[in-house]
């Protein structure tokens, strides 16, 4: 698209691309690519607004995505605990 004009939902579709292949790429810490989470998810909540839906506001999309990272390190946890369990029991 160099050279031509693009739409405000397009550069944010571009950009959501970008965001998904830096995000999938090799060599990147579970740091990054929170961040990069957190970039695509106000991303996708400025294409919502852009659209004319009613979105998020910028706090609640970030709380969202932090609530899904604590509820995943809770989860891990949980699983941790029962496969030590069930290594005892095993052994």
């Amino acid at each position: 698209m160099k050279g031509k004009t693009m739409s405000v939902k397009t550069r944010i579709d571009e950009a959501l691309a970008e965001i998904k292949a830096a995000a999938h790429g090799h060599g990147l810490d579970a740091l990054t690519r929170q961040h990069l989470e957190f970039a695509g998810a106000h991303l996708r909540a400025a294409w919502i607004a852009e659209d004319g839906q009613t979105a998020e506001t910028p706090a609640e999309t970030h709380e969202n995505v932090a609530r899904f990272y604590r509820m995943q390190e809770r989860l891990a946890g949980k699983f941790a605990e029962a496969r030590a369990r069930n290594l005892e029991v095993a052994q």
